[in-house]
């Protein structure tokens, strides 16, 4: 796929399904996140992932009710948190 294509057809996922997310599939994630493009190589963040019910509802609370994005944290199988450094 081209470039341009993916950034204008790109969607941004409110609806998940309880669907495990497999640790292949994580693998790959990060290893995405691992090989990102950086100013200089920095690598100017960590990537937390989160799997556990309890936290998903601890980062949802921390969000605004009027964020679309607080009740699909919860739902979600797994959360990645991505942090500056």
């Amino acid at each position: 796929m081209e470039t341009r294509t993916c950034i204008k057809e790109r969607r941004s996922m409110r609806k998940f399904t309880e669907q495990e997310v497999s640790d292949e599939q994580l693998h790959e994630l990060l290893e995405a996140v691992r090989w990102s493009p950086s100013w200089a190589n920095t690598q100017c963040w960590e990537v937390v992932v989160i799997k556990d019910q309890a936290r998903k509802e601890q980062l949802a609370a921390m969000l605004s009710e009027k964020n679309p994005a607080t009740k699909g944290v919860v739902q979600a199988p797994l959360v990645l948190v991505i942090c500056a450094r």
